[in-house]
């Protein structure tokens, strides 16, 4: 309070002192106010200060020196914690004054007020034209430690990107010495995927090869070289933590029988959540994994997959089977077939082998069963497969009477002889009467098969029945034998007993955690060997793996065969099929 009252009595009396003086004596009384104001800058009184330099360059508008007390006025009223008046003064003689001799202490003081704000990008930008347009050695040295650690411990790759640029456009020399900087302290910090990362945005914008860059690159390769880093990304707790476990414990099966490899395996709990798995892949990314395998679903993997894009890191996606993924990355492998690489398989598998000339579909009414028999219809009309109908029945439904007789009537337009309709009642006639068509699509679940299956038996429809992958968890042979049907459906699991890798692994599985595995645990397990091996192929840094995968070529898992397309989709395909209650594999 006491300071307060003394700064506004010497105000006053400044404006008074300036109101009664002659030349002379307004020049020794405004040399004796700046003397007062420099004073109180220096004792640390920043408001009082302030307020005495405002009133000095408010009353001496032409005063020869008055840019010196306008900046001084401006970081008195920083360190008086009034960030918004100190930038907004700062920002006024940039705009009017340009490249004037202050403007390197002005963007070095609104840099710490963009800090201070945390607007981490905006912070850089000051400093680096702080240190474009100062010779003081010392102010530089300032700015560039300050410009060195936002850029490597503050900016996500989207703004490293974007403050590179911006400096790359504004001073090209300054960008370079910037650009080698921050690649060097990111390799030194362990961050080899983020040093990489500053690399090529570098030779992005400048294609003028940098000596002292290319030892780096050298460098980072022959780091990332000497070990294998797997981030896996699982679902641990939460709705899918049944699946999350089975990957864990398959990933360190896989890590355990690594051979003479270097594997290092770190494990993280996405929840189950796309923000989370998002968040997980863009922290260890920037810290130099090698390959991300994970996370479990489509959803969570979108997110995952634009961080392995930007930062170039692999990720594999063990189950996620949506189509469109690998879009999102030029370096996502998907382990999993697509619904329409499933579906078509079946289709080929029912043309070829068995002649089906003509299908219905009988399918849940939801978003996956739309989606099957969307695939469904488009397979059948590229192998020639006839569809004559259609009947969608509500998910929980248990009685499926009335639906499989609207499929009846559908087979019968298509084949008059097998029936008509009864114009009294509307009662379908051959209710009971036995119908045809070569083969029913069915992408039912398990529980919905198992009552499904009986009563087209029961209602006398007799078919090849054709199956989503959901098919494989419903005991197939069994139930397929008990009603005497055939049935064709791909599976991204093994399901023969007698497949040597699959038993081993089975074995192992079981040794380790005392229950058998399901299948995202052997596709887990297959991510991680596949990784390594592309990883011997290709070098163990993220470029390195994603060139080994593409020299793979067609090669085995414990889960069955995988090939890999030019988008990096698996298009090899389990089918199965099922006669008197044996279960053969027909195609891998």
């Amino acid at each position: 309070m006491i300071r307060l009252i003394a700064a506004a009595i010497a105000v006053t009396a400044l404006a008074a002192s300036f109101a009664s003086a002659g030349t002379d004596g307004l020049q020794d009384n405004l040399r004796s106010q700046i003397s007062l104001a420099e004073a109180a800058y220096h004792e640390r009184q920043y408001s009082q200060a302030a307020e005495l330099l405002s009133n000095i360059t408010s009353l001496n508008p032409s005063f020869e020196s008055r840019d010196y007390l306008l900046v001084l006025e401006a970081k008195a009223r920083y360190f008086a914690g009034e960030l918004g008046r100190s930038g907004s003064l700062f920002e006024r003689l940039i705009a009017e004054k340009g490249r004037f001799r202050y403007a390197a202490t002005c963007y070095y003081f609104l840099g710490r007020i963009s800090f201070d704000r945390q607007d981490y990008l905006q912070a850089a930008a000051d400093f680096a034209n702080a240190l474009s347009r100062t010779k003081d050695q010392k102010l530089r040295d300032i700015c560039f430690r300050n410009c060195m650690r936002l850029l490597t411990e503050y900016l996500p790759s989207a703004e490293q990107s974007a403050f590179l640029t911006a400096a790359f456009r504004s001073d090209r020399s300054l960008f370079r010495e910037i650009s080698y900087e921050a690649v060097r302290r990111s390799f030194d910090s362990g961050a080899y995927a983020s040093a990489e990362a500053i690399m090529r945005y570098r030779y992005a914008l400048d294609s003028e090869i940098d000596s002292r860059m290319e030892r780096m690159r050298e460098e980072i390769d022959h780091k990332r070289s000497a070990i294998l880093s797997i981030a896996l990304l699982a679902p641990l707790t939460g709705e899918y933590e049944a699946y999350g476990s089975q990957m864990a414990a398959a990933a360190e099966i896989a890590v355990s029988n690594a051979g003479e490899s270097a594997v290092k395996l770190d494990i993280y709990d996405t929840h189950g959540s796309a923000v989370d798995a998002a968040q997980i892949a863009r922290k260890v990314a920037s810290e130099g994994v090698s390959v991300l395998i994970g996370p479990l679903t489509s959803q969570e993997a979108v997110g995952a997959a634009a961080y392995s894009d930007l930062m170039s890191v692999p990720i594999v996606l063990p189950a996620a089977s949506e189509e469109g993924l690998t879009a999102i990355s030029r370096m996502l492998f998907q382990l999993a077939p697509t619904p329409a690489t499933m579906i078509g398989s079946v289709a080929d598998a029912a043309r070829s082998m068995f002649r089906v000339d003509s299908a219905v579909i009988l399918a849940p009414n939801d978003d996956y069963g739309l989606n099957m028999s969307r695939e469904f219809r488009a397979a059948a009309a590229e192998q020639g497969i006839t569809i004559v109908g259609e009947t969608l029945y509500p998910r929980g439904c248990k009685d499926f009477r009335r639906f499989i007789l609207s499929m009846k009537r559908q087979m019968g337009a298509s084949n008059p002889t097998q029936g008509d309709t009864n114009s009294v009642n509307n009662q379908w006639i051959g209710e009971d009467a036995p119908s045809r068509v070569d083969a029913i699509f069915l992408p039912a679940n398990a529980d919905e098969l198992r009552l499904i299956v009986p009563q087209l038996r029961f209602y006398g429809v007799s078919a090849r029945l054709l199956g989503s992958d959901e098919m494989a968890g419903s005991s197939p042979a069994d139930l397929m034998s008990a009603n005497s049907y055939d049935a064709l459906f791909p599976s991204i699991g093994v399901l023969e007993q007698s497949d040597t890798s699959w038993a081993r692994f089975k074995h192992l599985f079981k040794q380790a955690e005392g229950l058998d595995p399901i299948p995202v645990a052997g596709l887990t397990y297959d991510a991680i060997q596949l990784a390594i091996k592309a990883g011997k192929a290709g070098g163990f840094s993220g470029d390195g793996i994603a060139r080994g995968w593409k020299s793979l070529g067609r090669v085995g898992g414990v889960s069955g065969y995988y090939e890999f397309s030019e988008a990096n989709e698996n298009r090899s395909v389990s089918v199965y099929f099922v006669r008197d209650g044996e279960l053969k594999r027909v195609r891998k």
